[in-house]
């Protein structure tokens, strides 16, 4: 073999150990929690609660755009609206008996 292709061989290997470590497991050996996946099912639990929640809400809400209070005044055309606005929003269409309705259609409003 030529030193150029005894060159390549060699720093293709030191490639492959210095990314090794990105597959290595840093958690203590007597930790049960590998990773942290224990933790983060409860991260993934309330991901999941908000995800299935913003689907029982009506488009409107769930396609909002959220602006500045100044940006709402200055470009009415774009539709979008403040968090406040928003949330008061969706506490009006709870108090009105709004309910659970799931909604999955991604085509615009008609």
């Amino acid at each position: 073999m030529s030193p150029r292709q005894l060159d390549l061989i060699g720093s293709s290997i030191a490639h492959a150990k210095s990314t090794t470590a990105l597959h290595m497991n840093f958690s203590p050996p007597d930790e049960k929690d590998t990773g942290g996946l224990n933790r983060g099912k409860y991260i993934l639990v309330l991901a999941m609660m908000f995800n299935i929640w913003l689907f029982s809400i009506p488009t409107e809400f769930r396609r909002a755009r959220f602006c500045t209070d100044e940006d709402v005044l200055l470009h009415p055309d774009k539709g979008c609206t403040t968090f406040g606005a928003w949330r008061e929003g969706i506490a009006e269409y709870y108090a009105n008996g709004g309910g659970v309705k799931f909604d999955f259609s991604i085509e615009g409003k008609e």
